[in-house]
C-alpha cells in the first residue's frame, strides 16, 4: 500500500496546488530582464570591463558616443512554454586621454580584435535566459595624438588619446514554463467526469504500446525509458482515472504540464550554447507553425532518449526505484521488439570541419545561426544555408572512413554507423559504405572510399539542422581533400513513400541491352544456377538474364527508395549478373510479386 499512499499525498498536494496553475502569469519583456540589460551595459567594453578588447588604459575616459539597444523580437506561447528572444545590436565610441607623451615616443597605431561569448542563468523552475554576444573593436592612435610641441614629422599636436570603437550585435532568448490552463476547479471536475470511461480506455492503450512495441525512434536505453514509462502508466491508469473523478487527475495529466516541465529538464544539463540552439529551435518552429503545440512535440522527438529518461524519473521516482524498472525494462520490451542497437540520431565527432561562410570550422563549435554550405537535393543548387540547432549524443561505436581524392590527397571522417552520405545517387548509411564507394565533392568532383572500420570504441558526436535543404558539407580535422557532402536527418528516407514499379522507378526491366544480351550468349547451353537445367534458347529453359539483387529488393531493401529514376535505371543496367533458366525466372517472378505486396503493407503503402 506504500504506493498507493504516495499516490494519494501527491495527488492531494497537486490539488493544493491547483490555485497556482489557473491563470497564466504576465511575462515582462526579456529585452527589459535585468540579467540582459545589465550585461549589455557599455562599461564593459570600456578598461577594466570583462569585453575590452586592448588592454589596461593609459588614462581616462571621456567622450563616450552610442549604446547598445535590446530590442525584443517575439514573444511566443507554446503550450505551458513561453519563449522570448531579444536583439543586442549596438555601436559604442569613447576616448582615452593621457598626458606626458611627447613626440619623441609618440607612434601612431591601430589595433583590430573581436571576440564572443555567452552567458546563461536559471533552472527548471523558474525558466532559463542566455544571450550570445559578438564584438569587434578598434583601438586608434591618431597621427596627432601627443602632447608638447610638434615634431617627429607629425601633424600638429592635439592632445595625448587612444580613440575607440566597438561594434556589438547578439542575440537573447529565454524559455520558462507559464501555465496556460485557466480553467476552474468546477469545470475541470465536470470535464473529466464526462470523459472518465474514454480517458481510462486511452490511457491503457498508450500503456500497451509503450510496454509492448518498439520504438524505431529511440535507442536501447530509451526504449527501456519507454518501457518504464509504460508500466507507469499502466499502473497508475486506475488511480488516475479515479483522481479524475475527483477533479484533480486533469491538474497532472490533461494540461501537459508535466511533458513541457520534461522538455525544461531535457534544456536544463546543457550548457549555454546548447541552451540557446534549443530555445531558438523552438522559438523558430512556434513562430511558422500555426499549431505551436506540435512544434514542442517535434522538438522533444529530436531528444527522444533524453526525453523519455526524464519522463521515467517523474513516473516512478514516487512509486518505485528507477534502477528496479529500468533492470525490468530491457528483457521485457528486448523479447518483444528485438534488436535495440539503431540510434535516432547521426553525427561526426566532434573534430570534424564543416564548411561555412568563414570558412571550416570543428562541428563542435558550430552555433544557430552560423552559415553552412549546402546543397539542395532536388535541383542541385548550393549555397548557404544557416543551422537551426547544433546537438550532440553519446555512442558505443565508431567508424572511421578513409577517403582519397585520386591524386594522392586523403582523409579520414569519423562518424556514428547510420549518418547518412551520398554515395553514387543515393544516401548511404556509414556502415554500409564499402571500399570503392563514390562520396560527392563540394566542388562536383568525387572522393572514393578506400577502407571503412567499425570499432567498439565510444563518440562523443554531434549533428546539425540545416535549414531548407538539410544538407552540409565535411571533411576530416587534418583533411587535405575538399569536404564531402552529408545530410542531416539520419538514416534519410528510410521508409519507401511509394510502391515499387518496375516500369516507373527502373525504366523497365533493362534486359533488352547490351549488359542483357551478353548475358544470354554467356549463358546459352550451359547448366541453370538455380534448376541445373541446361539454358537453351527457344525454350523453357531459354537463358533469361538476371538482376542482383532482384530489383524490387534493391528498391526496398537496399536503399533503392532513396535514388532519383534516373540513378534507378542506371542501376538496372549495370546490375545484371549472370542468368537463370526462364521457367525458374517465371517461378522467381511469382515470388517477388508477393515480396513486392508484403512490403507494401508493411510500408502502409
Amino acid at each position: 500500500m506504500k504506493p498507493l499512499r504516495r499516490l494519494t499525498n501527491l495527488l492531494a498536494a497537486c490539488a493544493v496546488a491547483a490555485v497556482a496553475l489557473i491563470q497564466p502569469a504576465l511575462a515582462a519583456d526579456l529585452a527589459q530582464d535585468p540579467f540582459i540589460t545589465d550585461n549589455t551595459q557599455r562599461q564593459h567594453y570600456e578598461p577594466g570591463g570583462k569585453y575590452h578588447l586592448f588592454g589596461d588604459p593609459r588614462g581616462s575616459v571621456s567622450d563616450r558616443t552610442g549604446k547598445i539597444n535590446v530590442i525584443q523580437d517575439y514573444t511566443h506561447q507554446m503550450g505551458n512554454l513561453l519563449i522570448q528572444q531579444a536583439a543586442i545590436q549596438g555601436n559604442l565610441g569613447y576616448t582615452v586621454r593621457f598626458s606626458g607623451h611627447g613626440h619623441e615616443e609618440h607612434a601612431p597605431f591601430d589595433n583590430h580584435a573581436a571576440d564572443s561569448a555567452s552567458e546563461e542563468k536559471g533552472n527548471v523552475d523558474d525558466g532559463f535566459t542566455v544571450y550570445r554576444l559578438n564584438w569587434e573593436g578598434h583601438e586608434h592612435h591618431p597621427a596627432d595624438a601627443y602632447d608638447g610641441p610638434k615634431g617627429g614629422n607629425y601633424p600638429k599636436p592635439t592632445g595625448a588619446r587612444d580613440e575607440y570603437t566597438y561594434h556589438v550585435n547578439g542575440t537573447a532568448r529565454s524559455i520558462k514554463l507559464n501555465p496556460t490552463d485557466t480553467r476552474s476547479i468546477r469545470q475541470r471536475i465536470f470535464d473529466n467526469y464526462n470523459n472518465l470511461g474514454s480517458n481510462f480506455s486511452d490511457r491503457a492503450d498508450e500503456a500497451n504500446r509503450k510496454m509492448f512495441e518498439h520504438n524505431a525512434k529511440l535507442d536501447r536505453w530509451g526504449n527501456s525509458m519507454e518501457f518504464v514509462n509504460g508500466v507507469a502508466a499502466g499502473a497508475l491508469n486506475p488511480f488516475i482515472s479515479a483522481g479524475e473523478a475527483l477533479g484533480i487527475g486533469d491538474i497532472l495529466y490533461g494540461t501537459r504540464y508535466a511533458i513541457d516541465k520534461a522538455a525544461m529538464r531535457n534544456i536544463a544539463p546543457l550548457p549555454a550554447e546548447g541552451k540557446f540552439a534549443a530555445i531558438g529551435g523552438l522559438g523558430s518552429a512556434a513562430g511558422f507553425e500555426k499549431n505551436t503545440r506540435e512544434a514542442v512535440d517535434r522538438w522533444i522527438q529530436e531528444n527522444p532518449n533524453a526525453a523519455e529518461t526524464v519522463e521515467a524519473l517523474v513516473n516512478v521516482l514516487p512509486f518505485a526505484k528507477v534502477k528496479n524498472l529500468t533492470k525490468a525494462a530491457k528483457p521485457g520490451k528486448a523479447a518483444v521488439s528485438g534488436d535495440f542497437s539503431k540510434s535516432y540520431t547521426c553525427s561526426f565527432h566532434g573534430s570534424t570541419l564543416v564548411k561555412t561562410a568563414d570558412g571550416y570550422k570543428a562541428i563542435a563549435h558550430i552555433q544557430a545561426g552560423d552559415r553552412v554550405l549546402s546543397k539542395d537535393e532536388a535541383s542541385g543548387e548550393t549555397g548557404y544555408k544557416p543551422v537551426t540547432a547544433r546537438y550532440g549524443n553519446p555512442y558505443q561505436e565508431t567508424v572511421y572512413i578513409e577517403v582519397s581524392d585520386g591524386i594522392g590527397n586523403s582523409q579520414t571522417l569519423i562518424s556514428n554507423r547510420i549518418h547518412p552520405f551520398y554515395s553514387d545517387g543515393k544516401w548511404i548509411k556509414a556502415e554500409d559504405l564499402k571500399a570503392g564507394s563514390r562520396l560527392l565533392s563540394e566542388s562536383g568532383k568525387t572522393q572514393t572510399v578506400r577502407n571503412i572500420v567499425v570499432k567498439p570504441k565510444p563518440l562523443k558526436a554531434y549533428n546539425l539542422t540545416v535549414a531548407d535543404w538539410h544538407t552540409y558539407f565535411v571533411k576530416g580535422d587534418k583533411a587535405e581533400t575538399e569536404g564531402v557532402w552529408v545530410h542531416n536527418d539520419c538514416p534519410t528516407k528510410l521508409k519507401p513513400t511509394e510502391r515499387y514499379n518496375r516500369q516507373t522507378h527502373y525504366g523497365g526491366s533493362q534486359t533488352d541491352g547490351a549488359r542483357a544480351q551478353a548475358a544470354r550468349q554467356a549463358g546459352e547451353g550451359k547448366p541453370c544456377p538455380t534448376c541445373g537445367r541446361i539454358q537453351i534458347f527457344g525454350t523453357k529453359t531459354a537463358p533469361s538474364p538476371q538482376h542482383e539483387p532482384p530489383l524490387v529488393k534493391h528498391y526496398y531493401e537496399h536503399g533503392g527508395h532513396s535514388m532519383s529514376n534516373a540513378d534507378r535505371a542506371k542501376h538496372a543496367r549495370e546490375s545484371i549478373k549472370g542468368t537463370q533458366c526462364l521457367t525458374c525466372q517465371r517461378k522467381e517472378g511469382a515470388m517477388m510479386s508477393r515480396y513486392s505486396r508484403e512490403q507494401a503493407k508493411k510500408h502502409g503503402l
